[in-house]
């Protein structure tokens, strides 16, 4: 394990400092990366927690009724 890590090092470093350009947005993407997955974690909780206060503020005897069109009301045409 050793043997191999001893010999990575120095191949990486050997490679960051022919391709600067390479490792540095090898560097960025990884970065983007990262931050994209924080972000949509965070925002994924921050919306469980709204919807957990909303469910909570409206109490345990609240009913709330919304109307909706059934399907089977369907006006028949005319005949002509």
């Amino acid at each position: 394990m050793l043997r191999h890590f001893s010999t990575a090092v120095p191949l990486a470093l050997r490679s960051i400092v022919q391709w600067p350009l390479r490792a540095a947005l090898t560097a960025f993407g990884i970065l983007i990366g990262v931050a994209a997955v924080v972000v949509t974690v965070a925002l994924g909780e921050g919306t469980e927690v709204a919807v957990r206060q909303k469910l909570e503020n409206m109490g345990q005897n609240t009913l709330n009724v919304v109307p909706q069109r059934d399907r089977g009301e369907m006006v028949p045409s005319r005949p002509r």
